[in-house]
């Protein structure tokens, strides 16, 4: 898979500015190989971009690798696609009927519901899945294998890790973190343990 396609980069994004072509021998990234310090500004940067969301009140409802934007040498994301971002709280309803249910393998169980309350945690799911796939260097496929998935994580970064993301992907929403800080904060703490 190509990086302009793991990370969705339009084609007329790359015509008006080159500089947002991706680090194509980089990516789909082969994250367990960059060094500590790039590994949590990447991670760092999407949660920072997921929480000003939040702190402004919205979630994003449609996380996922493609909807991610890597500045040519660069060590961060840009959030792209905010096309079904909705305001915390309300229902999640577009048009009257149609939900805006994200995208299948990235969004939670909940988000498919035709009147389920727009929470946080929906994001928090999306976010664990999206860096679970990116840190993995995997494509999710359907349906999702959380076993799979966590023995290739504690593979890759250990126990620690793994017990992160098997939070964020916690099937009930009151199981899961709560905050995207809480779940930034343990995977950076998880890695930097990790050595």
């Amino acid at each position: 898979m190509s990086a302009d396609v793991l990370f969705g980069i339009p084609e007329h994004t790359r015509d008006l500015d080159p500089s947002l072509k991706l680090i194509a021998d980089r990516f789909p990234l082969k994250f367990n190989l960059l060094d500590r310090s790039e590994q949590i500004s990447f991670i760092t940067s999407l949660g920072e971009s997921i929480e000003a969301c939040h702190a402004a009140g919205f979630c994003h409802l449609d996380l996922k690798p493609s909807n991610l934007i890597v500045p040519f040498g660069k060590s961060f994301f840009i959030l792209n696609d905010l096309k079904i971002v909705r305001p915390v709280g309300s229902k999640n309803i577009i048009d009257g009927e149609k939900t805006s249910a994200g995208s299948e393998g990235y969004s939670p169980p909940e988000q498919y519901g035709t009147n389920t309350t727009v929470a946080v945690t929906m994001d928090i799911y999306a976010l664990s899945v999206t860096l679970g796939e990116i840190m993995m260097g995997i494509e999710t496929k359907i349906p999702f294998s959380f076993s799979e998935h966590l023995e290739k994580l504690k593979e890759l970064y250990g126990t620690q890790v793994a017990e992160v993301f098997e939070k964020g992907w916690e099937i009930e929403p009151i199981d899961r973190y709560q905050t995207v800080g809480e779940f930034i904060q343990d995977l950076i703490d998880a890695l930097r343990n990790q050595g």
